[in-house]
């Protein structure tokens, strides 16, 4: 039978013309194939993360790779740490450090690479502090602050969406570009009071909405729209655009039936096979990455080669040696951290994920009977059964450059 596809209307926030041609990506998950570690990934190695009383966190809520460092939020003890590449500790910001009346919530975090500052968002303003967890300045964000990204040197890429009906009649924009002299750039205008989806009808995942594709750019993803926007600092314009199955498509008045008003996570936590956001976008070569997220209870990523057209599911990569017999991602294993988070991170060449130690520790001995030959340093990890309580440990991935 053939299956049918719908695409949902996209702009819903404002009429805008774009010149630029978009790719339409028609995606059906269900034909997605899977493979060996052995015949899709070039290397896989694990970092194990120092837990000392003054380092031991719950889990990675967001991730920063730097050349130098692992720069970790973990929400469960509002602070955010840092760990050199070998894992060890290195320093800590905690949230009395930025605020004194220790009222403050560490929900996110940006990082300036051109500066090398870790940015802790407060209302209109963001606290500074290098790597060694030293404080140097504020700087400005107005209001877009707690989702940020370097597009440029000495320009930031922020978001923001607030409309609500208590709001004034006025213009306001979701994506704007910053300097040190203000906004420079503002995209995808909205009327702060009367656009047709309030703030609290917006479903985020725990992605950051920016996803850097270089030193000079990025991929922007909203909720309810299913394109993927390519951001500079001077140009914005969608690039991708995703069509899935009708059994996974929002109704095409999902942005503009006013009976939804105040509803609509609602309809998309009963109707759990709609998508309502994609996260997780990141390229590389003709492999783009991506996740769309429902309430169905599963959130497995996917690579789709643009050249080949090939549909790989994440989820469906069996481990093998090259692996040690350990899957790249703890959803397999009945972890969440790759359900809630996806891929954390990425580099020019790699993915970061992380395990729990917990669940680590349960499938190194899910697999003795394989006779995995570990590296020295997750081998020795292994053999002290204290660390089934230690910290979390990164995951970083290299995946072939055909797959």
């Amino acid at each position: 039978m053939r299956r049918s596809f719908l695409f949902v209307i996209t702009f819903f926030f404002a009429a805008v013309t774009y010149a630029q041609e978009i790719t339409t990506l028609r995606i059906d998950p269900t034909t997605a194939m899977g493979g060996s570690a052995s015949q899709l990934i070039e290397n896989v190695s694990f970092t194990v993360l120092e837990s000392t009383p003054e380092s031991v966190f719950g889990s990675i809520e967001q991730l920063v790779v730097t050349p130098e460092y692992y720069i970790i939020l973990d929400r469960s003890t509002n602070a955010v740490l840092i760990f050199d590449k070998a894992g060890k500790y290195h320093a800590k910001i905690k949230a009395r450090a930025v605020n004194s009346g220790n009222n403050y919530y560490m929900n996110s975090f940006s990082y300036d690479k051109f500066n090398q500052l870790i940015r802790l968002p407060d209302g209109k303003e963001a606290f500074c502090f290098d790597t060694d967890g030293k404080f140097i300045k504020k700087i400005n964000t107005y209001s877009y602050g707690y989702d940020m990204l370097n597009i440029a040197k000495g320009k930031t890429a922020g978001h923001s969406y607030g409309a609500d009906r208590r709001n004034k009649d006025s213009i306001a924009y979701q994506v704007a570009i910053m300097d040190e002299q203000g906004i420079s750039q503002k995209h995808l205008p909205y009327n702060f009071k009367y656009a047709p989806i309030e703030n609290r009808d917006m479903l985020y995942s725990n992605h950051s909405t920016f996803y850097p594709t270089d030193d000079t750019a990025a991929y922007f993803v909203r909720p309810y729209d299913f394109n993927v926007y390519y951001l500079s600092a001077h140009t914005f314009y969608p690039v991708y655009r995703f069509v899935f199955p009708m059994s996974n498509t929002l109704p095409r008045d999902f942005p503009t039936d006013s009976s939804l008003n105040g509803k609509r996570i609602a309809c998309v936590e009963k109707n759990k096979t709609f998508y309502y956001n994609l996260d997780g976008i990141f390229k590389m070569g003709n492999n783009l990455f991506f996740r769309p997220c429902s309430y169905s209870g599963r959130n497995d990523g996917y690579v789709y080669n643009l050249a080949t057209k090939h549909l790989i599911a994440l989820d469906k990569i069996t481990a093998d040696e090259r692996t040690h017999f350990l899957f790249i991602t703890d959803s397999r294993v009945g972890g969440v951290d790759f359900a809630n988070h996806n891929f954390l991170a990425t580099d020019s060449t790699s993915f970061y994920t992380s395990y729990s130690s917990l669940v680590l520790f349960q499938q190194k001995e899910a697999t003795a009977d394989k006779k995995p030959v570990y590296p020295p340093a997750l081998a020795s990890y292994f053999q002290d059964a204290k660390n089934r309580k230690g910290n979390p440990v990164i995951i970083k991935v290299t995946f072939k450059a055909e797959m």
